[in-house]
């Protein structure tokens, strides 16, 4: 008897609908993704913690994000933040007239150049 095994790999694809049928709705939605550049190369962050109006994500391995169910017609403050990265800050007003909003949001890594040394070396002096 062969025994095999097969390993499955699922990727979790989250696909944004925009709909004209708003009209009614009283809450919005803020979406887009999280960018970091390393050279001269723009990549997609995963698991970047992205948060406006007491709702929260976690942006998927594509770094998409979204956060949904939000009362129109307010400014919100958007954060995103991942551990070595400097954190982002963007203000978002979503109205009646725009209730979907995308921003794509760009991390930088933290400095982690060596700190200088404070004690001389008096080896070669």
């Amino acid at each position: 008897m062969i025994i095999g095994l097969m390993f499955f790999t699922t990727f979790s694809v989250t696909f944004h609908v925009t709909t004209s049928g708003n009209e009614g709705s009283d809450n919005g939605c803020i979406y887009g993704y999280t960018y970091q550049t390393i050279g001269w190369e723009t990549f997609p962050t995963p698991f970047v913690h992205v948060q406006a109006g007491g709702k929260h994500d976690i942006s998927d391995i594509f770094g998409y994000y979204e956060l949904n169910d939000l009362p129109l017609n307010q400014v919100y403050e958007l954060t995103a933040n991942k551990v070595g990265y400097v954190g982002e800050h963007v203000t978002v007003e979503l109205t009646s007239e725009e209730p979907e909003v995308e921003v794509n949001i760009l991390l930088t890594l933290k400095n982690s150049s060596p700190q200088p040394l404070t004690q001389k070396n008096h080896l070669f002096n």
